[in-house]
């Protein structure tokens, strides 16, 4: 504006000028550095591991010890361990994502070996399908390109399930995040899969421009920023622009870091025409169908034979590279000088030295002399992942933070959005949230360990808290359960489980869930595919993804979009929940359908009651609770079921939407 404020005349043009150059220069003072604020940071510090509490009596499990020490000096009494019931429902909740069945639980309560169960449980399929949505989550995987026109993107199910039979093998994280950047120019015979885990670096957002060096930049900006906030936690997405004082690098260390990725040649584009030209063919087709085709068995096979007719996705990697340049405030076609690449030079006790990353990634990696023009991003896969002299014990730690807050609902950081605006004192679980990182790291980067180490914890099994005092302290300290949402995936699969039963089938491409059709006209435009209910009854884990736009049943339990990574997601309680329970069809149905299972059994009317709640809630009923049902299932309910409607009416309880 070329006014000050009221009745302070106006500037002048040298004003004007001079006020420009320093915004386009990067808008920071003469003391500023990129760094400044960071230095003292307890992100950016080096951790060694931290003295285990001294706890009496003495506790087993390093999780305790930290927990109980802090509380006890706070004044927090301890609650004792939850009951049985309702422990074995949360672990099978936390860990495989399903509820238990009425003879798992029963089996559990006449023999209580928590360990047996939980080396059980994390043996299962279901448990890597349920880790697998956090890591999905962290690396912002979805089905479609994103953007416009958010094109169904085929084959990029391989990298899900790749994902999916890493956990299941219990991969080191560190590996899987080692392949996911360079896995196409390291080929290990004993690591298979690895190029479907580097597929996904390729195929996140994709954002189609006029400008083939434009397009072809912005998909290298969007893979080095995807890969620096799943990793570090740090969104560092206002650097395009300018310096800013609370981001731990400058504008020119942004364009460095996207100096890793320049080799990468954007297969998709070059396919970009036919793609969508199929799939608005075949979405042509689905339009014209008539209501009734889309119930057609011939007509889903089209479908299935379709979406089964899919390659994985590549990454495909030259010599000849677009140069990097710093972009003067973000803007492309406003070049600056010239940057090669560079780490940043802001994380405590690690090597920064490109030189010295450039010739371990030799030694290590001797395959990556074929392809030579990728030993710059190798060299940063290196440093995110190496504990001793990179940044592993930083990507641990926000990678525990995640796993912590997965089981609990809340992190051990403060912040969990984004890291790099974090405060410079610690948080109040600090060492315990560097014990952890150090442990996963000390044991092969396992998550089958550390989610083992948290489930084995007293912490884990603590009764829940009862007044609202004593949530609100429960919340920070631990010294109580304090209730956790179940994710979106939960809570579908749940429902499902409970009622029309789901079908196990792992690995495939992805589904589509149920949707009404006029759900699909008004929120998917006619985009949303329909599956046979063999299909479609499937983990949520294998439901199609939009990137944009969630599908809808899951959107309104909180599955974010996919457009950047998820560090976490939001626990919110909604309309959309309340009316998804009221009168969704896919609700509607499951609960038809686990009225059928229970009159089948021919019980009388209070057996039925009991059975419901143990079917739902995994627990018998009390007697004030009995007769409330007895009184509801007696009363005119006018042309509707009464049992229907009580069913849904515990699907809808907090008691089964939270784990208390």
């Amino acid at each position: 504006d070329k006014h000050m404020t009221l009745k302070q005349g106006t500037l002048t043009k040298r004003e004007i000028a001079t006020i420009g150059k320093w915004i386009d220069a990067g808008a920071y003072g003469s003391d500023y550095s990129p760094t400044m604020k960071q230095k003292n940071s307890w992100i950016t510090s080096n951790y060694q591991l931290p003295l285990l509490p001294k706890t009496s009596p003495p506790k087993t499990n390093p999780i305790d010890n930290f927990i109980n020490a802090l509380a006890k000096k706070k004044g927090h009494t301890l609650s004792g361990t939850t009951p049985s019931i309702n422990l074995v429902r949360r672990l099978y909740l936390q860990l495989t994502g399903l509820p238990p069945s009425e003879a798992q639980v029963n089996s559990f309560l006449l023999r209580p070996d928590k360990s047996k169960l939980i080396e059980k449980l994390l043996n299962s399929q279901a448990y890597a399908e349920r880790w697998a949505s956090l890591w999905l989550d962290l690396n912002a995987y979805a089905d479609s390109t994103g953007n416009t026109p958010d094109a169904d993107r085929r084959g990029a199910y391989f990298y899900r399930d790749q994902v999916i039979k890493s956990l299941k093998n219990d991969w080191p994280i560190n590996k899987m995040i080692l392949f996911q950047i360079v896995g196409d120019s390291i080929p290990l015979k004993f690591f298979s899969g690895r190029e479907h885990l580097a597929a996904n670096l390729y195929g996140g957002p994709d954002l189609f421009t006029n400008s083939p060096g434009l397009t072809i930049f912005s998909k290298h900006q969007n893979m080095m920023e995807r890969t620096i906030y799943s990793n570090l936690g740090m969104d560092i997405s206002c650097a395009r622009c300018h310096n800013h004082p609370e981001l731990p690098i400058s504008q020119r260390n942004y364009y460095q870091l996207i100096s890793a990725f320049k080799n990468i040649e954007v297969l998709h584009l070059n396919l970009r025409e036919n793609l969508i030209e199929d799939d608005i063919q075949y979405k042509k087709e689905l339009r014209e169908a008539h209501p009734r085709q889309l119930k057609d068995p011939a007509f889903l096979k089209k479908v299935h034979r379709y979406y089964r007719q899919q390659k994985p996705l590549k990454i495909i990697s030259k010599v000849e590279a677009q140069e990097i340049h710093v972009r003067k405030r973000g803007v492309f076609s406003n070049k600056g000088e010239k940057v090669s690449f560079a780490l940043p030079d802001i994380f405590r006790g690690s090597n920064a030295r490109i030189e010295y990353w450039k010739k371990l990634a030799l030694e290590r990696y001797p395959e990556i002399k074929k392809t030579p023009y990728n030993l710059e991003r190798l060299a940063l896969a290196l440093w995110l992942t190496d504990s001793e002299q990179g940044v592993g014990k930083f990507v641990a730690r926000v990678f525990v933070d995640s796993v912590w807050r997965a089981h609990f609902g809340r992190g051990l950081a403060s912040s969990p959005r984004d890291w790099s605006s974090l405060k410079s004192a610690a948080p109040m679980h600090a060492p315990l949230l560097n014990w952890l990182s150090l442990y996963l790291i000390k044991n092969n980067w396992s998550l089958k360990k550390l989610n083992q180490l948290i489930a084995s914890s007293e912490v884990f099994a603590r009764a829940s808290a009862t007044s609202k005092r004593s949530l609100a302290q429960a919340k920070s300290f631990y010294h109580r359960w304090y209730p956790v949402k179940l994710s979106a995936e939960m809570v579908r699969d749940s429902i499902t489980k409970i009622g029309v039963g789901l079908k196990l089938k792992p690995y495939g491409p992805s589904d589509w869930p149920y949707l009404s059709l006029d759900s699909n006209q008004n929120y998917f435009k006619n985009d949303w595919f329909y599956n046979s209910k063999e299909i479609r009854e499937r983990r949520s884990v294998y439901a199609h993804r939009k990137r944009n736009r969630p599908y809808p049943a899951l959107g309104a339990f909180g599955l974010p979009k996919s457009g950047k990574p998820n560090l976490y997601r939001f626990n919110s309680d909604t309309i959309r929940q309340s009316l998804f329970f009221l009168n969704n069809n896919y609700l509607i149905e499951n609960a038809k359908a686990l009225v059928r299972k229970i009159r089948k059994k021919k019980l009388s009317a209070e057996n039925q009651i009991i059975k419901a709640y143990r079917l739902i809630l995994g627990r018998t009923p009390n007697k004030e609770e009995l007769s409330i049902a007895k009184k509801f299932l007696k009363a005119p309910n006018g042309h509707r079921d009464s049992f229907e409607v009580f069913i849904k009416t515990l699907f809808s309880l907090n008691e089964f939407i939270y784990l208390g």
